[in-house]
C-alpha cells in the first residue's frame, strides 16, 4: 500500500493536534472568538469566575439563542446559567420575594 502525501509525518507536528491547536479550534468553532479573545476576558475577569469571582478552571458562557459570548465562568456557575438562563427574570422576582403570580404579592410564611 502506498502511503498518501504528508503521511509520513507524525500528528505531533501539526498544531491542531496540541493542547493549544485544540483550544484555538475549539474556541473559534464552538464560540467565534479567538484564543488571544479568551485570554483578553481572563485577564479583564482578573482570572476569576464573572459571578463567583472564585479562581478555577473558566468555561465560555454565552447565550445558546443568539451565540452571543457573555464572560468566563467556573463550571457551577455556568451549569447554573445553562438551568436558569430562560427563566431569569422569574428567578430574580423569586429571590426579591415577589412568588405569586406577575403583579401579584404574597407574604411569606414564618417557618415555626
Amino acid at each position: 500500500m502506498g502511503r498518501k502525501p504528508g503521511a509520513d509525518r507524525t500528528a505531533e507536528s501539526h498544531e491542531w493536534n496540541t493542547s493549544q491547536g485544540k483550544k484555538r479550534a475549539h474556541l473559534k468553532h464552538r464560540y467565534g472568538i479567538t484564543l488571544e479573545d479568551f485570554n483578553q476576558m481572563l485577564l479583564e475577569q482578573e482570572g476569576l469566575c464573572a459571578i463567583c469571582r472564585t479562581q478555577s478552571k473558566l468555561n465560555v458562557d454565552h447565550d445558546h439563542e443568539t451565540g452571543r459570548v457573555r464572560g468566563l465562568l467556573c463550571k457551577r456557575c455556568n451549569l447554573a446559567m445553562h438551568l436558569i438562563d430562560n427563566h431569569l427574570a422569574a428567578c430574580l422576582s423569586y429571590l426579591a420575594g415577589s412568588h405569586g403570580l406577575p403583579g401579584e404579592t404574597r407574604p411569606i410564611k414564618e417557618v415555626v
